[in-house]
């Protein structure tokens, strides 16, 4: 083999590991980037998860991610606890001065979505403290309905009520709980009395205090978790 030949291969040979060693090692730069980025906007988490796909070191340098999904393990976000928060996107723009300094900016998406996610132990300690009033406030949920128990007062007594519901968006950045039928000490309440008597266990929970800004589309409740999803907001 002729020695110019053989340096081609080799020289050929190493530009191809290079090229491999790259594809497996930027997305995880972008990866612990992101990571510690989503860390410094939710400082209290259990966790933060990042997936990036189709990232090279040009897009990187460039804040270009094809595709990105990032998810905070329940955080707490002033005093708010959720059970997840998450952002999915596609053809996600960053700010790659923001992003060296470890802070998430995002510039422009083709499309982000965000979702936020509680359990009922959770949403009993936020009604709870919506509801000051209220005493031994519980919510519950249930296939695909919340139910919201504590003790009222009506007419000058303490009694017990219980409201059967569901959640659906208020605003933009939030959304309420609707009850649908009311007990109050096992007494279903006539249809008439729904709406006012629902006043007395009302509550709604607000997003607009996120890292992000959010416009809120859909919410469900399923498999033990209250889940809202909404689209990424631009700044300004």
């Amino acid at each position: 083999m002729r020695p110019g030949l053989a340096v081609a291969i080799v020289v050929g040979l190493a530009l191809g590991a290079a090229a491999v060693t790259a594809q497996i090692l930027v997305p995880r730069v972008a990866e612990a980037y992101l990571a510690r980025a989503v860390a410094g906007l939710v400082p209290e988490h259990e966790g933060v998860t990042v997936e990036v796909e189709g990232v090279s070191a040009l897009s990187l340098l460039q804040g270009r991610l094809e595709r990105v999904r990032l998810e905070v393990a329940r955080p707490r976000v002033q005093g708010v606890a959720f059970a997840w928060l998450a952002l999915r996107g596609e053809g996600v723009r960053l700010d790659v001065g923001e992003l060296r300094e470890r802070r998430l900016a995002i510039r422009d998406a083709d499309n982000l979505v965000v979702e936020a996610a509680w359990t009922g132990e959770q949403l009993t300690a936020y009604v709870r403290s919506q509801l000051p009033d209220v005493t031994d406030v519980t919510v519950e949920l249930l296939p695909s309905a919340v139910r919201v128990r504590g003790g009222v007062r009506v007419l000058g007594r303490s009694v017990q009520a219980s409201s059967v519901g569901t959640v659906e968006p208020a605003g933009t950045t939030g959304f309420r709980f609707v009850p649908d039928a009311i007990e109050v000490e096992g007494v279903t309440l006539p249809e008439p009395l729904v709406f006012a008597a629902g006043a007395l266990l009302a509550w709604h929970l607000d997003l607009s205090p996120l890292p992000f800004a959010v416009r809120i589309e859909s919410i469900d409740v399923a498999d033990g978790y209250v889940v809202a999803k909404g689209a990424w907001v631009p700044e300004g």
